[in-house]
């Protein structure tokens, strides 16, 4: 699997949170996370921002590694949602 890749992912949600940040709902989740997982917790206070993800991303499927071009695509701004595509290479 690609090395960090929870830190991306997360550094990418940091990203859609801070244009979400007076959601309640969104709030409420990230500080059920901080409170349950450590790593999050670890993550989140890194504070570190991606730009959107595209490009060709390695991970595990049935303990095989497994290649997918990848993109991610904001589906509704307002609603703060994001679709993300992978395709078998």
């Amino acid at each position: 699997m690609e090395p960090h890749l929870g830190r991306r992912l997360l550094a990418s949600f940091r990203r859609d949170y801070a244009l979400a940040a007076k959601d309640s709902y969104i709030q409420e989740i990230v500080n059920k996370l901080i409170k349950i997982s450590p790593d999050f917790c670890d993550m989140w206070h890194r504070h570190e921002i991606y730009e959107p993800c595209n490009g060709i991303r390695e991970l595990n499927v049935n303990g095989q590694e497994t290649s997918f071009d990848y993109t991610s695509m904001v589906t509704d701004l307002e609603r703060h949602l994001r679709l993300i595509v992978y395709v078998k290479r």
